[in-house]
């Protein structure tokens, strides 16, 4: 069987944990959060692992395996989301409008943008920390706040607390579950169930969100129809 190229490792960082914690062994934790960072940091990273990868960490930190300290990963996870959130929000505000002008872009996608906002504007403040639960949209909705201009004060303590609550639930949810022969015998699974139910919630956003901008369609129509 082939070695997986650098981009698949990073792609499927999950996946590949065992084998990085082998081989780096304490850099591992820098890997974690420099993932973590990047996902919640840059608005073209929303293909890297999140809620799959924290599971997988909490995994290794159970007291079977002892190959990952919790204590470790509850303190540089958290911080890792935080700084991204952070720079995700400057890079919105000072360069959003900039990088998202072209309506055809692979890689600056307007669907990107446009769900994110519309997630942004029925939410507001929430939206910052129910975001944080939702591939795509974790990555956008900082960068959204700082376009539409969110007081910095206003989205600095969500960011905290979405950051903290993230981390901690899903990198928790690992390390309990890690602790039972069924679950910790047949970790593919579970993650394979994990990335399935991420991919369900995203579908039933996006029909919700064309059924919604096809009502706002319908009602404009309706309006404009000469009585």
């Amino acid at each position: 069987m082939p070695e997986p190229t650098i981009f698949e490792v990073v792609l499927h960082l999950d996946k590949h944990l065992g084998g990085i914690i082998a081989q780096y062994q304490g850099w591992t934790y820098a890997i974690l959060g420099g993932c973590i960072f990047l996902e919640t940091g840059l608005v073209i990273c929303p293909f890297l692992p999140g809620d799959t990868l924290l599971l997988a960490a909490g995994l290794f930190a159970n007291p079977d395996k002892k190959q990952l300290s919790i204590g470790l990963l509850l303190t540089i996870l958290p911080i890792a989301s935080i700084l991204g959130d952070n720079c995700n929000f400057w890079i919105g505000r000072f360069f959003g409008r900039f990088l998202f002008r072209n309506p055809n872009s692979k890689i600056f996608k307007p669907s990107y943008l446009a769900k994110a906002k519309d997630f942004y504007h029925r939410h507001g403040g929430k939206a910052v920390i129910l975001g944080k639960f939702l591939a795509v949209v974790r990555t956008v909705v900082p960068f959204v706040a700082g376009m539409e201009a969110m007081p910095y004060a206003k989205f600095f303590p969500l960011t905290v607390i979405s950051a903290i609550v993230w981390t901690y639930s899903c990198t928790l949810v690992g390390f309990f579950l890690g602790q039972i022969p069924i679950v910790r015998d047949n970790f593919e699974k579970l993650i394979l169930g994990v990335l399935v139910l991420t991919v369900v919630l995203i579908v039933i956003e996006a029909i919700k969100h064309k059924r919604e901008a096809r009502r706002l369609e319908h009602d404009k129509l309706a309006q404009t129809e000469p009585t």
